[in-house]
């Protein structure tokens, strides 16, 4: 939940079904009646949140480890919101956000955003080269796309942080899987480049601007 010109709105924490990590990653939960197979965008909704905390700064997108170097005045008054191509386009559109984290091909040009690309090095991390099951992130994440057609086996563990991913690996919870350089760094495994591309839009109109601007451009 988020709060944007004084008013209050709830997105979704996508993750796998029965995911406990997406509670960690919530400020509060709303209860759906079981019929409903979806909700109407700008239906309203009773929240319960957590905590009176709520955050004004809204990232969207896809994840990047940088979220994780965020200073302490920016994480404090944001969350982070992780969703697929379509929805980041349609919110893109509607101006929603105060920064978009995409990291596709295929990004738009929008002359409402200031664009800032910051290379993310992102491979298979593995303990043997030769492996049976592998790790990767759910479908609508950030690297799923970049992932399922890369692993050869039929038995792979869908995870919804790319941190775990290396954390299953050391663990020797699975052999292989497509995390981000810095975890396998951080966890001593063997890495093999991928690809990097991470293109950061920040939201010209947002009050935030200038403090998200300068945090981006220290990480260049």
């Amino acid at each position: 939940m988020i709060k944007k010109d004084k008013k209050y709105y709830a997105y979704q924490v996508h993750g796998n079904s029965g995911s406990i990590s997406r509670i960690m990653r919530a400020n509060g939960f709303s209860i759906i009646n079981s019929t409903s197979e979806y909700l109407k965008k700008n239906t309203e909704i009773k929240v319960n949140i957590f905590n009176n905390n709520i955050p004004d700064i809204l990232i969207y997108g896809q994840y990047s480890p940088l979220i994780e170097d965020m200073p302490y005045n920016i994480r404090l008054k944001s969350i982070f919101i992780e969703s697929g191509y379509n929805d980041i386009i349609r919110s893109m559109e509607n101006n929603e956000a105060d920064l978009y984290i995409l990291n596709y091909k295929n990004n738009p040009e929008n002359k409402n955003y200031d664009i800032i690309k910051i290379g993310t090095p992102y491979g298979f991390v593995y303990s043997k080269r030769n492996y049976d099951t592998a790790a990767i992130l759910y479908k609508g994440s950030g690297l799923y796309d970049y992932s399922y057609d890369k692993l050869n086996t039929k038995n792979i563990i869908y995870l919804d942080n790319p941190n775990i991913i290396a954390d299953y690996v050391k663990n020797k919870r699975c052999d292989v899987g497509i995390t981000y350089k810095n975890y396998a760094e951080y966890y001593n495994l063997n890495f093999d480049f991928i690809d990097n591309i991470y293109l950061f839009y920040i939201n010209k109109n947002s009050i935030y601007y200038n403090e998200l601007k300068a945090f981006i451009n220290d990480n260049l």
